[in-house]
C-alpha cells in the first residue's frame, strides 16, 4: 500500500468515527428514544412525552389528566442518566411536542399545566 492511501483511508475511519459518535451523542440516534424512533411510535398512535429522574409524587393525576390529551407520560429512567439518554429524549420529546401542537393546539401544553395546577389547589 502507498502512503497516500493509508492517508486516505485513516482519514475516512476517522471522519466516520466522528460522524458516528456525533449522531449517537447529541442526537441519540443509536439510543431507543430519539427524533426517529418518535416519529414511528406517532405513527403507531403510540404517543408519549418523556421524562427522566425522580418519579412525580402526583404522577397518578398527571396520567389521568395526559390521556385525555392523547399522550401518556413515559419514565424511562430514575437518576442515573448520561448526557447520551438526556440528549436522546429531547429530541424524542421535541417531534412529540410538534405533534402535538399540530393536532391539539399551540396552547395545549399551558391548559394541561393549568388542569394540573387547578386539581392540584384543590386538594390543598
Amino acid at each position: 500500500m502507498n502512503k497516500k492511501l493509508v492517508k486516505y483511508l485513516i482519514a475516512t475511519v476517522l471522519l466516520a468515527g466522528i460522524v458516528l459518535f456525533s449522531a449517537w451523542y447529541w442526537y441519540g440516534i443509536f439510543t431507543p428514544y430519539n427524533a426517529y424512533t418518535a416519529k414511528r411510535d406517532i405513527s403507531k398512535g403510540n404517543i408519549q412525552i418523556l421524562y427522566y429522574g425522580e418519579m412525580n409524587p402526583n404522577q397518578k393525576l398527571v396520567d389521568r389528566i395526559a390521556i385525555q390529551y392523547g399522550f401518556q407520560y413515559k419514565r424511562v429512567d430514575d437518576c442515573t442518566v448520561n448526557g447520551v439518554l438526556i440528549n436522546g429524549v429531547k429530541r424524542y420529546n421535541d417531534v412529540v411536542y410538534d405533534y402535538l401542537d399540530r393536532t391539539k393546539g399551540k396552547n395545549w401544553d399551558k391548559e394541561f399545566r393549568h388542569q394540573i395546577e387547578m386539581i392540584l389547589n384543590m386538594d390543598r
